[in-house]
């Protein structure tokens, strides 16, 4: 080997000059930390310990002169050469793009950041699962999300948030805030639970239908580190600020950040995120640059959903709903069909996706109008500053009352189509269909009950008299509040009805996901209902106990993502057992044969054998009248009165056949064109359904 010698030309001597260090990476630049850089490009050690890939930017400096040499250098060479001034220019540009790579790697932000993942034990694999697991949850349905860029670019620099740019580095905590909610990683609900049969239980249909089963330790176990991750996505959003810059990226992280502000209290929220969040929409949708993400077809109902969760929002909060009719154009495309012709259709004509799918759209989207119509006039902050409109009030629990048969002729049909699908997911789908529509009721009959009990008990009862110019009629005062009073108790009553069905349709979810994350948080409300609300009239003591008993069980499935501090379990339990020593009621798991359709879903002619099963139990040992009080039937006999008497039934229909293959090639969930009118279900009679006044 030939050895290397240095000479200098200008004194004749050989000397061997120290081997210079080598730059430090960018990692333990960025914490500020001493670096032990490796020959021939190897990772540094702290790199290889925290699992990140060791980056090194080089940085070009120039040797800083002094202002008396730079003077004597001007005076020698007055004149500098094109080729100079072109490598000066390029060195100071090189500089400068050094200069702004440091500076981005040592921002208060990225060090934060960094400091933050250090403390919380952020390491890449757990990263990596977490960001893979948002697919499968409902949140990722929305056209909005850029999940792939975000993924890949988090893939391309081994899973560290922090080498992101700043707004992707916030959406990428707010998915990985959302995720922790159900992942079942050692890190969230402890080591002791890395069993993989479990975690693919958990993961099931099987939970749903499993009885008895109680996931609130898994739930309390993991709410300090979700709710680190939530605080920090906000922190980096508010910090970075992602509401005062339109991007589908910041667009997407005031989404999620609205759901998990909202699922913490739906009751007091300041939707300050959702506001953000529409404001964005609206600029996005305005852009014809953006056209892709917008607009409905009978495969991608996301966007109506998604409003009409808003609108349901807005009323639990007492706040306006924060976007208007233009917007639904904008973000939707024309307007649906009427709900009436929508559900002619559906009624008369094999259920078809393009049948359901233009149902749905219509079902929602009235939803958004009774919604508003329900904000304006009777509940919202303008409305709660003058008297009652009773008309208006009358008018709100007639079109109400209407939704709900609708709703139950929608839960027939898909009851019918769901044992004979083939394909998980549009099992999947008719499900989740089933208990969004029923949660949407209850979130228009909850906050309209708070109101009317509200108003009864601060006084404020008068209404305007028709015909008086605004004049209020204090003589009619008593026979006001007693009209009131009449119509609150239709309210709650319908109430009850809504929240019996949505606990019955929680049963066939899917998976823990499509039930913890559809903003079921607000069933602390409908605890408070029947437990403390409800005097026995409307339901039965069997209905409210079996009615308490499923939300109990929903409470302890809920308990896998959220903590509950309202001790709602507790008293449900309390109440229960209130019930079983009055009543003498038996408890399902004593008596299987009582209630064949939680778990199968079996229509209505199961659950009316088996409340007359059960009610033929109570009277023959527990006869006396007195201890019941007034009974009434378990299916109230106006519920398909009128238009709905022809509403869908499995015996109606001689045979079902099987439909053939649905699924378009391509993305879940999504239809093509040529599979719409694939029929599902194909009726082997005529069913003659008549659509009446709503």
């Amino acid at each position: 080997m030939v050895p290397v010698t240095f000479k200098d030309n200008h004194t004749g001597t050989s000397a061997i000059k120290k081997k210079k260090k080598p730059p430090a990476c960018d990692y333990c630049k960025a914490r500020r930390v001493i670096c032990h850089p490796q020959p021939d490009g190897k990772p540094c050690p702290r790199c290889v310990e925290k699992e990140v890939i060791c980056t090194t930017t080089p940085v070009v400096r120039r040797k800083p002169r002094r202002r008396d040499e730079g003077d004597q250098a001007r005076d020698e060479s007055p004149s500098v050469p094109a080729s100079s001034a072109t490598t000066s220019t390029s060195s100071a540009s090189s500089s400068r793009a050094g200069e702004q790579s440091r500076d981005q790697t040592d921002s208060p932000t990225t060090s934060a950041v960094l400091a933050w993942q250090d403390a919380n034990h952020l390491a890449g694999p757990f990263v990596q699962e977490l960001i893979k697991l948002f697919p499968s949850l409902p949140q990722s349905q929305l056209p909005l999300v850029p999940y792939r860029q975000i993924h890949d670019q988090l893939e391309r620099c081994a899973w560290n948030p922090a080498q992101l740019a700043p707004k992707e580095r916030v959406l990428a905590h707010c998915i990985m805030a959302v995720t922790a909610l159900v992942s079942t990683h050692p890190s969230l609900v402890g080591a002791d639970m890395s069993d993989p049969q479990f975690a693919s239980f958990l993961t099931s249909a099987s939970v749903m239908t499993t009885p008895g089963i109680d996931l609130r330790k898994l739930g309390q176990r993991r709410s300090a580190l979700s709710h680190r991750l939530h605080q920090e996505a906000s922190r980096l959003a508010l910090e970075v600020g992602i509401t005062s810059i339109t991007t589908e990226t910041n667009a997407a992280s005031c989404y999620l950040l609205e759901f998990l502000e909202a699922s913490i209290n739906p009751y007091d929220n300041p939707m300050s995120w959702t506001a953000a969040m529409i404001w964005h929409t609206r600029s996005l949708a305005e852009s014809d640059k953006h056209s892709a993400l917008f607009g409905v077809t009978f495969g991608r109902l996301q966007w109506p959903v998604h409003l009409m969760n808003i609108a349901i929002l807005s009323l639990c909060a007492g706040r306006s709903i924060p976007f208007t009719e233009h917007d639904e154009r904008l973000i939707f495309g024309p307007p649906p069909p009427t709900l009436e012709a929508a559900t002619f259709t559906l009624s008369n004509q094999p259920i078809t996706a393009k049948n359901l799918g233009t149902f749905m759209y219509s079902f929602t989207c009235h939803i958004i109008r009774i919604a508003r119509e329900s904000s304006e006039n009777v509940i919202g902050p303008y409305a709660r500053r003058f008297p009652l409109n009773e008309a208006a009030l009358i008018n709100h629990i007639a079109a109400v009352d209407g939704l709900q048969k609708t709703s139950l002729f929608l839960h027939d049909c898909i009851d019918i189509a769901i044992p004979i699908v083939v394909h998980a997911w549009i099992k999947s789908a008719l499900a989740t269909a089933c208990f969004a529509s029923a949660t949407a009721l209850t979130g228009l009959l909850v906050p309209l009950h708070r109101e009317l009990k509200r108003r009864l008990a601060s006084g404020s009862v008068v209404v305007l008299a028709e015909g008086s110019g605004g004049d209020f009629t204090a003589d009619a005062a008593h026979r006001t509040r007693c009209r009131i009073e009449l119509l609150h108790r239709q309210v709650r009553v319908i109430t009850l009805r809504a929240i019996i069905e949505a606990t019955k349709r929680a049963r066939g979810l899917p998976n823990l996901p499509r039930l913890t994350l559809m903003q079921c948080s607000r069933v602390t409300a409908w605890v408070q209902l029947l437990v403390d609300e409800c005097d026995g009239t409307g339901i039965s003591p069997v209905e409210r106990y079996d009615a308490l008993e499923k939300l109990r069980d929903l409470l302890k499935l809920d308990g896998f993502t959220w903590v509950d501090h309202t001790g709602s379990v507790a008293a449900i339990e309390a109440e229960m057992a209130l019930l079983q020593g009055k009543q003498q009621l038996v408890p399902r798991y004593m008596c299987p044969h009582v209630h064949p359709s939680d778990l199968g879903m079996q229509g209505a002619s199961a659950s009316d054998a088996a409340y007359a099963d059960e009610r033929a139990f109570i009277d023959e040992h527990y006869g006396d009248e007195q201890a019941y009080g007034e009974r009434t039937p378990f299916v109230d006999n106006q519920m398909y009165g009128g238009p709905w008497d022809s509403g869908l039934a499995t015996s109606m229909l001689g045979g079902p056949v099987l439909a053939s293959d649905l699924a378009a090639d391509g993305i879940p969930q999504m239809l093509g064109d040529a599979d719409l009118d694939t029929v599902l279900v194909q009726p082997a009679m005529a069913l003659g359904f008549r659509v009446g006044p709503c």
